[in-house]
């Protein structure tokens, strides 16, 4: 088990949300973030939870390769996402490639920025202790778009992530 990386235990509260479901859903979180004891649990059980009981239908943690042009989905809940996919990361300068933020509310058609051609999603590095970039991924399915809250949601947690995981031990859940 790897130690913390900063020896704060503080969590900055994310801002109020528009819809009372919403702010109920992300107080719980900070709740459950608060008790977190490893990095690998929390991440795993996030996963989950931003399906069962948040407004996702596919999440995933993916690993960037060093080089940039390959991926691999470590960690994944929902349907046609499978454990140790592999992702051929054929432009370079794709979302998941250069490993930035992309938010895609909507689209007419399949995105190439996403990993499984959604028409919209969510991506966002996350500060994981690992030696190569890591990425989560959220999407509300093929044919859905991503509803306003649900980018709102998916900013806070990827917040809260980043506060959070630099302050428990451990690395990344490998469900290979």
């Amino acid at each position: 088990d790897k130690s913390p990386r900063i020896n704060t235990t503080q969590i900055i509260t994310p801002p109020q949300m528009r819809m009372p479901e919403s702010n109920k859903f992300v107080d719980e979180m900070v709740g459950w973030f608060d008790e977190a004891k490893n990095s690998e649990q929390l991440l795993s059980d996030l996963l989950q939870k931003l399906i069962d009981e948040g407004p996702f239908v596919r999440t995933a943690l993916i690993v960037v390769s060093k080089e940039r042009d390959n991926a691999i989905v470590v960690a994944s809940r929902g349907p046609d996402i499978g454990n140790g996919q592999k992702l051929v990361l054929d432009d370079p300068l794709s979302p998941l490639a250069k490993c930035f933020s992309k938010v895609q509310s909507f689209g007419s058609s399949r995105s190439t920025s996403s990993p499984w051609g959604s028409k919209a999603f969510a991506l966002s590095p996350i500060d994981v202790d690992h030696s190569t970039p890591v990425a989560l991924y959220a999407d509300c399915g093929d044919e859905r778009g991503l509803p306003f809250e649900a980018r709102r949601i998916f900013r806070n947690m990827v917040d809260l992530l980043n506060q959070k995981l630099p302050q428990i031990p451990g690395g990344i859940p490998v469900e290979i």
